[in-house]
């Protein structure tokens, strides 16, 4: 385990998050169909705090990862306003056959808060990455936060950690 990090095991995949990230609670989940939403708890901070959100998917025939890295960059397309998607790339994910990323960034307006504060308008920054190999579920991993705060050793060691596992 990197120093600073802890591991964090799902179903079917397992990977080192920050040591101060926690499970974000319920009532602030921003994605609760997500299997894990981790990062910097929200507690009224002036923008949207990092977040990794993991989801698994077990649908037949859901397409290779690379395919679902394309439609993925549809959906955001279609649901930011302005949003600027990178070119998807390769990567390696322990126990994956196929592994593909993408980054994307957009600017969000200041908007209220569940808190009854505001969360000040800010450019944000993603990566989206998909994984797969035979008898596993495909597994998603989407990591951003505040554009200026993007971090690419947790990036990194969220990607280096992350291990597929057969499906349970």
């Amino acid at each position: 385990m990197p120093p600073g990090y802890k591991l964090y095991k799902g179903d079917s995949y397992s990977l080192a998050v920050p040591e101060q990230w926690e499970a974000i609670p319920e009532d602030q989940r921003s994605m609760p169909e997500a299997d894990a939403e981790i990062g910097v708890v929200y507690t009224g901070q002036a923008t949207l705090q990092p977040t990794l959100f993991v989801t698994v998917d077990r649908t037949e025939n859901l397409g290779s990862p690379y395919i679902q890295a394309q439609y993925f960059q549809v959906v955001v397309k279609n649901s930011l306003l302005d949003p600027v998607v990178g070119d998807i790339q390769e990567a390696q994910v322990k126990g994956a056959t196929s592994a593909v990323w993408f980054e994307y960034t957009y600017h969000m307006v200041e908007t209220p808060s569940r808190f009854d504060t505001t969360i000040e308008a800010a450019d944000y920054r993603l990566r989206a990455l998909m994984a797969q190999a035979p008898g596993t579920p495909m597994v998603s991993l989407r990591y951003g936060t505040e554009k200026s705060a993007f971090d690419e050793t947790v990036w990194q060691t969220l990607v280096d950690t992350l291990e597929l596992e057969p499906a349970k």
